[in-house]
């Protein structure tokens, strides 16, 4: 079973305080939090998208892949 999704803050410039927020989750919860244990839903450049991607994917599609939501999730954030 895969873990709930959560954010990973990422810096740029954190002098500036300018960062990046990623939305994963571990593949296996028995493993590791590495790269190559995450399922990425992608990027942002908010703290406030990733947390309406995370609380989103939580919620509605806690096991499915990501080609399964990658179309909900181009619609949220055009939104």
């Amino acid at each position: 079973m895969k873990t709930n999704w959560k954010i990973a803050k990422n810096p740029i410039d954190p002098v500036a305080e300018e960062y990046i927020y990623t939305v994963y989750r571990l593949r296996d919860p028995e493993k590791p939090d590495r790269s190559g244990n995450r399922e990425e839903a992608g990027v942002y450049d908010s703290k406030e998208k990733a947390e309406n991607v995370v609380n989103w994917l939580n919620k509605k599609a806690p096991d499915e892949g990501l080609k399964e939501i990658t179309n909900t999730l181009i619609s949220l954030l055009n939104c």
